[in-house]
């Protein structure tokens, strides 16, 4: 990966001082908002950096998809800011920001079979600020549905 986007197991902090809960795998871009601070041996990126938010866990059950889930939502509720960005000839308008990504990584799924109906609905079951967008259970496959519209 380039320099720009990183991976760490970090908090996010948003501009009105509120912070996340901890994610086991944060990707981010330093690009526009270099700003990355360690506290406490503890990682800090600020909610504009943030891409994508990942759960890990051994093995996957509801109640960690739940669990999981809570995570993502704890990122996605920041507040986050964008501003104009200055070039030679003027000013570009400030960017909106782009959906955040949530997700889970496990090795085992509980569920019978693994990445079945009951699975299905187990990720539907939280609203859109919790959705999972994208996992692997690396045992037995992964999933995609962004909700997103398509570009």
């Amino acid at each position: 990966m380039p320099k720009r986007y990183q991976v760490a197991k970090a908090h996010v902090v948003d501009s009105l001082g509120d912070f996340s809960e901890q994610i086991d795998v944060l990707v981010f871009d330093r690009q526009y908002s270099p700003f990355i601070f360690t506290f406490e041996g503890q990682t800090i990126v600020p909610a504009e950096s943030v891409y994508a938010v990942f759960e890990a866990k051994q093995t996957i059950n509801a109640s960690l998809v739940s669990y999981a889930q809570k995570k993502v939502a704890s990122v996605r509720k920041l507040h986050r800011t964008s501003l104009p960005i200055p070039f030679a000839n003027g000013t570009y308008p400030a960017k909106p920001p782009i959906p955040i990504l949530g997700g889970i990584l496990s090795l085992e799924s509980e569920w019978s079979p693994p990445m079945g109906e009951p699975f299905a609905k187990g990720l539907a079951a939280d609203g859109d600020l919790g959705r999972l967008d994208i996992g692997c259970i690396g045992s037995h496959g992964h999933f995609v549905d962004c909700g997103l519209p398509p570009v």
